[in-house]
């Protein structure tokens, strides 16, 4: 609602092409819960996301809030956690690109 139409085509859209390790990157600092991520990313997708970006943004989002990094973080290790978010991160983009070459 606050950033015009025009931004979100020209960053996440299909021209862009860092739109989907982007929109990966920028779903890790929000608390996208299942109820509130849909809304965001179909707002997003009306103005102009590409879908591969919209998908990236939703696993980048869900894997890396708070709640499962805190989760992750008791159990394991510091190198362990580190490949969490990095396969986690990796794992989105790389569904990113393959819906984005499927649709």
């Amino acid at each position: 609602m606050y950033v015009p139409q025009e931004t979100i085509a020209s960053i996440l859209g299909d021209r862009s092409r860092f739109a989907i390790p982007l929109a990966s990157l920028i779903g890790v600092p929000l608390y996208l819960g299942n109820l509130s991520a849909l809304p965001i990313v179909k707002g997003l997708l009306i103005q102009g996301m590409q879908p591969g970006a919209a998908i990236a943004f939703l696993i980048g989002g869900a894997v890396t809030t708070i709640p499962a990094m805190t989760a992750v973080w008791t159990v394991v290790r510091r190198p362990v956690f580190a490949l969490y978010i990095a396969f986690s991160l990796f794992g989105s983009m790389l569904l990113g690109y393959f819906v984005s070459i499927i649709l």
